[in-house]
């Protein structure tokens, strides 16, 4: 298993995939850049395994050189190479199968199969995670769209079938991978989270006893948080409370929304608790979920899954939406909340509105949205993805 990534919840995923492989009877090898940390997890949760795995330091390639022809293309050509090289570097002896388990970076609509074959000399699988093309992504072009939909970085000799975590992905990616195994996956959270957290009751104990909306993870323009940050201050006479935790991504606001963004963040409204630190603790991530009352989720030009969904159904916490992609999709499937216009203010306003008086809790299937996204379905995943004619791995005693 390959993850040379550690944002968001990419660890949580190598765990999962980890665990999942182990109790099927592989052995496992991981590269990734902290390779104590999932090494420490399995000792402490599932010690009977560890005897099959090993694991590895990876990191994420450095960019290519400034001028560099196609240097999109340059950079995904790089880490496949380098990948390789970390492979071959540690004598592993006979390899099965390599699993990207963030296969988004080294897809490349201009990378054909034939040209990954020349830089990759194993077979290989991984997890997709924003297949944008079959969601009209605006960052490719129809050239690229139509390259990326007809599989063409997939037709690698080596490549012996692709996971995908949204259904739309899965239904085209069907009729182009020439039979080898396209299989949904599920959005899974970790199960394992040990120790005590800190800024669940902080957040509570600011709260007062006030309604919480959270706005939790990487705080950047696509979570949609300038919208969240007028919301508070035209509600700051309701009893309502508005908690802003994880790394503050300032990069992609114009100049005039980022003075509005930074005075708030410079004074903000007695209605506000911010925590602007990086929450990659699962325990503390966890903590604020609970400690929240809905969880926004409105999301500006996302179109793909959310794991954050899959957090809220476990821990029985509404959310709101913004319409027209995979994640309103869903929420709109199992009742899991509100879906509102994409930047629709009032919108917004309605919907916290509604959901902090949840009206209709009896009726948010949770508990299936919770199950379809279990570490149960991921086993299942996992077995129908390597159990064909083609992917068949040998089990080692």
């Amino acid at each position: 298993m390959v993850e040379p990534h550690w944002h968001g919840h990419q660890a949580s995923y190598l765990r999962a995939g980890i665990r999942s492989l182990l109790r099927s009877g592989h052995r496992v090898t991981a590269f990734c850049p902290f390779p104590e940390i999932p090494l420490k997890w399995l000792e402490g949760f599932y010690p009977e395994l560890c005897a099959k795995f090993s694991t590895f330091r990876f990191l994420r390639p450095s960019p290519v050189a400034p001028g560099t022809p196609w240097p999109s293309r340059a950079f995904a050509i790089k880490f496949w190479r380098e990948t390789a090289q970390a492979i071959g570097e540690q004598n592993l002896g006979h390899i099965d199968l390599v699993y990207l388990s963030w296969l988004d970076t080294y897809v490349h609509p201009f990378l054909p199969g034939w040209m990954i074959d020349r830089h990759f000399p194993y077979r290989w699988t991984g997890l997709y995670f924003w297949p944008g093309e079959y969601r009209n992504a605006p960052h490719l072009g129809r050239i690229e769209r139509w390259l990326l939909s007809s599989g063409f970085p997939f037709r690698s000799k080596r490549c012996v079938g692709v996971g995908v975590l949204d259904e739309q992905a899965k239904q085209s990616l069907d009729h182009t991978l020439q039979g080898r195994p396209v299989v949904l996956f599920p959005d899974v959270v970790d199960e394992t989270p040990d120790g005590t957290a800190v800024l669940g009751p902080k957040l509570k104990a600011a709260a007062a006893g006030r309604k919480v909306v959270a706005c939790i993870g990487s705080l950047s323009k696509r979570k949609g948080m300038l919208e969240l940050m007028r919301i508070c201050q035209q509600t700051a006479a309701k009893d309502w409370f508005f908690a802003f935790a994880g790394h503050l991504d300032l990069i992609d606001f114009d100049d005039r929304s980022l003075r509005e963004i930074l005075r708030f963040v410079n004074h903000p409204p007695p209605n506000v608790w911010m925590h602007l630190h990086p929450v990659a603790d699962v325990l503390e991530f966890d903590s604020l979920v609970l400690a929240s009352d809905v969880l926004y989720c409105h999301y500006l030009e996302f179109r793909h899954s959310s794991n954050l969904l899959t957090k809220a159904a476990v821990h029985r916490r509404p959310v709101l939406v913004s319409d027209g992609h995979c994640m309103a999709e869903r929420v709109r499937r199992h009742h899991l909340g509100v879906v509102v216009r994409e930047g629709d203010h009032h919108g917004i306003l309605r919907g916290l509105e509604s959901l902090l008086n949840d009206p209709n809790a009896e009726r948010r299937d949770f508990d299936g949205y919770a199950k379809f996204h279990s570490i149960e379905r991921l086993d299942a995943a996992f077995d129908t993805l390597l159990s064909s004619n083609k992917t068949k791995l040998n089990r080692h005693p």
